[in-house]
């Protein structure tokens, strides 16, 4: 590709090609919130193309909103009462190369046509969907992407990607200490924004007014009113009721100096408003009133805290236009509701509309995901100490995690035996629903886990937006493949307050510590655990590199060791041992999964494959090391921040990985992944992990 020039890819293969020193013009000529929510992309755009310059159309009153975008380079404002046709010659007149219409309606595209611009980019506005949202009452959460996201996606073709990024606005083009001195406006405030465009969206006077003495007495702040013009009536009210001091400034400020005093406060409050994505964009705790519309459309804070009620009239219209005489969606919305989010804010705390009494967890995947959950069943506790978390999970999950701190109670989904099926599937079903969960947890993706969390009947329901049925998650959190699997299963704590630092962890039982003895395992003893089994074949290491691993480990350390595994893997245990100068112990079908963690406790030294009994040793801390053949680190499943692990695997093999957890056969029938480790790769891992225990 000459310099200079960029490509756009098109349907049908088809490239276009474009200088890179672009004039874009991006078309945008709405509220004040959908300008803020513009951010991300402009950055994106500016990130790839530095030299290109980025225009926005907007409406003149809310010019000055542009100079809280960073990456914007200029504006094109029209009057509300401007032809069409006198804006579109204007943009013909500047000859553009792309416009982006992130608006989308009938006014964009005429513009389009008559802008004579080369090429034209848009998004999708989910119409249909938000239009079914409204028909059918189904206050589903932010099932739809975030709006700064959906205005990303229409970048792809430029070959930008959502980077899942909240939108960020910054106040370096202003001064906001000067604004503040002006102002006189003290050092510790809580500012509130209580109207709104739309009157449906107004939380009561009355209200506000216990707010602020509440805000007033605990806090000991001060207490600003913002807003512009048309919200002095109700400023006027809310000062006339409350029994504390209040700085009064609605109508008074320009946009510029309401984002400065924003930008000043402890908290921010207001309802679902453009004030609220300037305490969004610009980093500050904020706490945003939903009533008549829903964070399922897409226009909800990403760092703040939403406080609404479930009710089955909500949402009742887009943009809170629809006349309403109870407005009960707001008014059931308690001042100690919002006065507990405020300190959920301000301390880093967990907040939702109604604290969860019974949370339910839901794994149903191998034995190795479910034990890289643990981190997140104890996130859930230390959030939600007096819950009750249930964990719907295998028995073999329920049987390792027996002992688990965190879990109050097991369900216990047989879906390969007893519970196989439609009718049993539909009487756990039926259970889980009498349960009355609150609250449901689900980083298990699978068809089965989306349709029981939704027959929960909980009113919240956490997943990722890569699950089989996701619309039936009130929270879906993008599920990143980046990230190893605690991490991700960490994500969805995103939306309960944060999260705190934990890893893989498994309990022993005390009934059975003396394990160990009646296999002939001494305290004394140098002992290496080999684990050789698998669900999957492939990730199974040769019996001839594990004869020559026992052998050398006996030589060298005087090692005893011991095969852990199934029934199905005493054949090939038995085939080790008949190769071994030096006899192991087989322990394979000896044991149940409660029975392995002392027997881990006592050897030194653990060596196996890429399975889920692996990542029991790795939750115990035991020295480990690993061998990795048709998966790879970068799948997210490798021991999660563990010192004392050693992976072995052959590198630069272009066949690897061949599927996430590793196929049956060798696709490429040779088996190199797995067959070119060689028993000296295994005892050099071998000894620099006992030069350490040593």
């Amino acid at each position: 590709m000459a310099k200079g020039l960029y490509c756009i890819k098109l349907k049908a293969g088809i490239t276009l090609v474009l200088k890179r020193n672009l004039k874009i013009l991006i078309l945008r000529p709405s509220s004040l919130g959908d300008i803020l929510l513009l951010s991300p992309c402009l950055r994106l755009l500016k990130k790839a193309y530095l030299e290109s310059r980025i225009t926005l159309l907007i409406k003149s009153h809310f010019s000055e909103a542009s100079l809280l975008l960073p990456d914007l380079d200029d504006v094109l404002c029209f009057e509300k009462k401007e032809s069409i046709f006198s804006i579109a010659k204007r943009i013909r007149r500047e000859r553009f190369d792309l416009i982006i219409d992130l608006h989308r309606g009938f006014r964009s595209q005429i513009l389009y046509l008559f802008s004579g611009a080369k090429r034209r980019l848009f998004y999708r506005k989910d119409t249909i969907t938000r239009f079914l949202l409204i028909l059918s009452k189904l206050n589903f959460g932010p099932c739809i992407k975030p709006i700064s996201s959906k205005y990303i996606s229409a970048l792809k073709p430029l070959g930008i990607e959502d980077d899942r990024k909240a939108p960020t606005l910054s106040l370096s083009k202003l001064n906001p200490d000067e604004v503040v001195k002006r102002l006189g406006i003290a050092d510790r405030v809580i500012s509130i924004a209580p109207g709104a465009h739309h009157y449906q969206k107004e939380w009561s006077a009355e209200k506000y007014a216990e707010l602020a003495e509440e805000l007033y007495k605990t806090y000991s702040v001060g207490i600003l009113l913002l807003g512009d013009e048309k919200d002095r009536a109700l400023a006027e009210r809310i000062k006339h009721l409350a029994r504390c001091e209040i700085q009064d400034l609605t109508g008074k400020t320009s946009i510029t100096e309401l984002a400065c005093l924003i930008g000043k406060s402890l908290v921010f409050i207001s309802p679902d408003t453009g004030p609220a994505h300037i305490a969004d964009g610009l980093g500050i705790p904020h706490i945003v009133l939903f009533g008549p519309t829903a964070r399922s459309f897409g226009f909800y804070p990403q760092r703040g805290v939403v406080v609404e009620k479930d009710l089955v009239c909500r949402p009742c219209s887009l943009h809170g236009e629809k006349p309403c005489k109870s407005k009960e969606c707001l008014e059931r919305i308690a001042v100690s509701e919002v006065m507990e989010a405020t300190d959920a804010v301000l301390h880093n705390l967990a907040y939702t509309s109604t604290l969860p009494k019974k949370i339910l967890v839901i794994q149903t995947a191998f034995l190795g995901d479910i034990i890289l959950t643990t981190p997140l069943l104890k996130n859930l506790k230390e959030r939600f100490p007096d819950a009750k978390i249930f964990f719907l999970t295998t028995p073999q999950g329920a049987e390792i995690l027996s002992e688990n701190p965190c879990i109050c109670q097991f369900i216990v989904y047989d879906k390969k035996g007893t519970d196989k099926g439609i009718i049993p599937f539909l009487k756990k079903a039926d259970a889980i629903r009498k349960e009355g969960f609150s609250l449901v947890v689900s980083p298990h993706k699978s068809f089965r886990t989306s349709f029981l969390a939704f027959i929960s009947g909980a009113k919240r329901r956490i997943g990722f937006d890569k699950a089989s049925l996701s619309f039936l998650y009130t929270d879906k959190i993008h599920y990143e493949r980046k990230l190893h699997e605690v991490d991700r299963c960490l994500q969805l704590m995103e939306t309960l307050g944060g999260k705190i630092e934990a890893k893989p962890e498994v309990f022993i039982a005390s009934n059975l510590q003396d394990i160990p003895s009646s296999f002939g395992i001494e305290p004394k003893d140098m002992v290496v655990g080999l684990l050789i089994g698998s669900e999957w074949p492939t990730k199974r290491w040769i019996p001839e590199g594990y004869a020559k691993v026992i052998d050398y480990l006996a030589e060298r350390f005087s090692a005893k060791s011991i095969i852990f595994g199934r029934k199905e893997d005493l054949q090939e245990a038995e085939k080790i041992h008949q190769l071994c100068k030096n006899k192991p112990i087989v322990a394979c079908g000896k044991t149940t999964l409660a029975d392995l963690p002392p027997l881990f406790m006592a050897c030194k030294l653990l060596i196996g494959g890429d399975t889920g009994t692996m990542h029991i040793g790795v939750a115990l801390k035991r020295r480990c090391v690993v061998i990795f053949g048709p998966t790879t680190q970068e799948l997210g499943f490798s021991p999660y921040k563990a010192e004392s692990v050693v992976v072995v695997e052959k590198k630069g093999m272009s066949c690897r990985p061949c599927s996430p957890h590793g196929p049956k056969k060798c696709p490429k029938k040779y088996f190199a992944c797995m067959k070119d480790i060689s028993p000296e790769d295994v005892f050099s891992a071998c000894e620099s992990l006992m030069r350490v225990s040593s």
